[in-house]
Formats: structure tokens, C-alpha cells, sequence
């Protein structure tokens, strides 16, 4: 907000110094170009200052674990975070092979096809997506009305990929994580509680 003001009240003066000092010409000739560096200035440090609100409101909810320890019942949210953290990292170290490699046979298999595989990225994201729940399974099945997409080699392998990844990254692997997390609050509790 207060860079926003600073950003059109600086404006307003850039504005008025070109039509007082150097006339209506001079405003016609170099103030839009020196008018645009100043915006760019300003949207610059305004990106800056909006990254910054964004790290200090992280580092506040880290500060927020500090006054749980004070509550019994929040203090196990606290302890719990940090006794599944090696549990978890490793984990981690198991689940991102396994992930990427799916992803990059599903890369190689739809990539040229796909406008949502065409990139290692967005074959990335499209995967995660569907391992939260959000996928299209039409799409995935039948493509986007490609020439030769449809036949039964395809749908076979397509479908064996899906069915794979599902029970690997989502029943077995995440039912894993929240295994982990689960432990972590059941070793918490008895310790905090008795």
C-alpha cells in the first residue's frame, strides 16, 4: 500500500516536472520513456517488498511452534514434526526416485502427444496432480483427438502405467508417509500424556 502511493505520487511529480519544466513537446518526446523506467523501478522494489512479505509470513508460523511448546496439546504437534523429520527425509530419499521414474515414463510415452506431458516439468506437476486426486482420466485415455491415439496398445499401456502408479505412489508409498507421521504422534502422546 505505501509503496503503491509513494509509486503514484512519484509519478504525479515526474509528470508535473515534464509539463511545467520542458513543456508539452519534451512531455511528448521523453517522458514515457523516463516515465517507464521509473515504473519499472518501482515495480521492482514493489516484487521485492511482496517476496519479502511472503518469507516473513513463513518465518512467523515457524515462530508460532515456539508458543505451542507452552500448551501440552499443541506442544505434540511440535514434537511430532520433529520426531517424523528423519523418518521422513528418508522416505523422501525412497519416494523422489520412484516418483521421477514414473514421470519419466510417462514423459517418454505422452510427452510428444500431450500438451500436459510435453515438458519433464509439467509432466512433474500433471503426475503430482493426479496422485492428489485431480486427474482426467479421458484425456489420459483417449489424448486430445491425435490421429492413431486411440488404438489398444496404447489404452493397455497407458492404463497399466495409471493403474501402477496409483498403487505404488498413492496406496502404498503416501499411506507410508501418514504411517510415519502416526508413529511419531503415538510415541508424542504416550510420552506427553502417560
Amino acid at each position: 500500500m505505501f509503496m503503491s502511493f509513494i509509486t503514484r505520487l512519484f509519478g504525479l511529480k515526474v509528470v508535473l516536472d515534464a509539463i511545467l519544466n520542458r513543456g508539452l513537446e519534451e512531455l511528448q518526446k521523453g517522458f514515457w520513456s523516463e516515465a517507464w523506467g521509473h515504473f519499472t523501478l518501482a515495480k521492482g522494489s514493489n516484487d521485492a517488498f511482496t517476496r519479502f512479505l511472503a518469507l516473513y509470513c513463513i518465518l512467523l508460523m515457524l515462530q508460532f511452534f515456539k508458543i505451542f511448546r507452552a500448551q501440552p496439546r499443541l506442544m505434540m504437534v511440535d514434537r511430532t514434526i520433529s520426531t517424523a523429520f528423519n523418518d521422513t527425509l528418508h522416505f523422501m530419499i525412497v519416494f523422489i526416485p520412484v516418483f521421477g521414474a514414473f514421470v519419466i515414463s510417462v514423459w517418454c510415452m505422452l510427452g510428444s502427444k500431450l500438451y500436459q506431458f510435453r515438458t519433464f516439468l509439467s509432466a512433474t506437476q500433471t503426475c503430482f496432480n493426479a496422485l492428489m486426486g485431480d486427474f482426467e482420466w479421458q484425456l489420459l485415455s483417449e489424448g486430445e483427438n491425435e490421429p492413431g491415439f486411440k488404438d489398444s496398445m496404447h489404452y493397455f499401456f497407458i492404463s497399466l502405467w495409471f493403474i501402477s502408479f496409483m498403487i505404488t505412489c498413492q496406496l502404498i508409498l503416501l499411506n507410508m508417509l501418514v504411517a510415519i507421521v502416526l508413529d511419531a504422534l503415538k510415541k508424542n502422546s504416550l510420552e506427553i500424556f502417560g
